[in-house]
This record gives C-alpha cells, structure tokens and sequence, in this order.
C-alpha cells in the first residue's frame, strides 16, 4: 500500500498537553528561538550544554551541578 502523508496525526489538544510542547515553551521563555521539533533539535545540538541544563531544570531532576558541565569538552558525555 502506498500512502502519501502521515498514518496519524495528534489532535491539536494532545499538542498542547504533550510534554515536548511544555519544553518548548519552558525553553522559548529563556529565549531560545524553538518554534517548532526541528528548531528545537537544532537548538539542542549546537547548544548541548544548555540544552541539558534546561532539561534539569524543566524535569526537575535532582542533580549536583557543582562538580562541572554534564558534557566534556562541550560534546560528550562524561564516561
């Protein structure tokens, strides 16, 4: 079967309740420009350390920031 477009498509409720809309939200009120997934995934590569600090800071995971950045060198995790 060949079919053009998507199989499924959320309802534009579920958009707004989805937890990747509220980052989204979260990160534009720190001024990043995440108008959209793609902006967003753009955003978290040429800015990895900033993007998990705002995923600490949106999911409230309890973490130790005092010990250094959590990417080495800007690009890679620790380990």
């Amino acid at each position: 079967m060949n079919r053009e477009g998507p199989i499924w498509t959320p309802s534009a409720l579920r958009i707004a309740d989805a937890n990747l809309t509220r980052f989204m939200e979260f990160v534009r009120d720190r001024g990043v420009q995440a108008e959209d997934y793609h902006a967003l995934w753009a955003w978290s590569v040429a800015e990895p350390a900033a993007f998990w600090d705002a995923i600490v800071d949106f999911t409230g995971v309890l973490a130790d920031r005092a010990g250094g950045p959590v990417l080495q060198d800007g690009h890679r995790m620790p380990g």
